[in-house]
């Protein structure tokens, strides 16, 4: 089955709503049956409808884009990791393993650096994190795609992009850090703006 981006679905729903007002009282014939103008579309999408959608968009188009590294980012827990973290506690590999599986996952542009972490007497450690939200939201099917929005993305204060993190200390893109209880969620962004 194949599902269209969110964006179109919505363009010919809105079509063919607008398309059924202008034909008035009309019955209109489609394929296999007559469906009188009031039942063509609900006035509203409800919002698991919605929601739906950018799952099934999310997961179809990150298919696409990350076809051969999918299977095994999809065993990460996490939004954000260091290499130590996607050796010992996603995969069970090695660190040098560990390290040939972030080079194609980064040239595919599925993950990118974050971040580096202070390493107690070391070198500090370099932090990943998944770089684009419908993979995001394709990695973890079991959770809400309104959970993820309020929880792991991010609207930046200064620049205006969406951060993906799931830490305490959220770091964009344009070098700003955030503490994640004073950022404000694109959920909330989303909800405060008016349609």
């Amino acid at each position: 089955m194949h599902f269209w981006p969110l964006n179109n679905l919505l363009k010919t729903l809105f079509n063919r709503q607008m398309q059924a007002r202008s034909l008035g009282s009309k019955n209109i014939s489609c394929r296999r049956h007559t469906l009188h103008p009031c039942w063509v579309i609900p006035p509203i999408l409800p919002a698991e409808t919605i929601y739906r959608g950018v799952q099934n968009f999310a997961q179809e188009r990150s298919e696409e884009l990350f076809a051969t590294n999918l299977v095994q980012l999809k065993k990460l827990a996490s939004v954000t990791f260091t290499v130590n973290q996607l050796a010992s506690d996603y995969l069970r590999i090695s660190i040098q393993a560990a390290r040939n599986r972030i080079g194609p996952w980064q040239n595919s542009g599925a993950i990118k650096k974050i971040d580096e972490i202070e390493n107690q007497g070391s070198r500090p450690l370099h932090l990943y994190g998944v770089s684009d939200m419908r993979l995001l939201i394709a990695l973890f099917p079991k959770l809400e795609v309104r959970h993820i929005l309020a929880n792991w993305a991010f609207v930046c204060p200064s620049c205006g992009s969406v951060a993906l993190s799931d830490r305490k200390e959220i770091v964009c893109e344009c070098g700003e850090r955030i503490a994640s209880q004073d950022a404000k969620s694109l959920f909330v962004e989303c909800s405060l703006k008016p349609l």
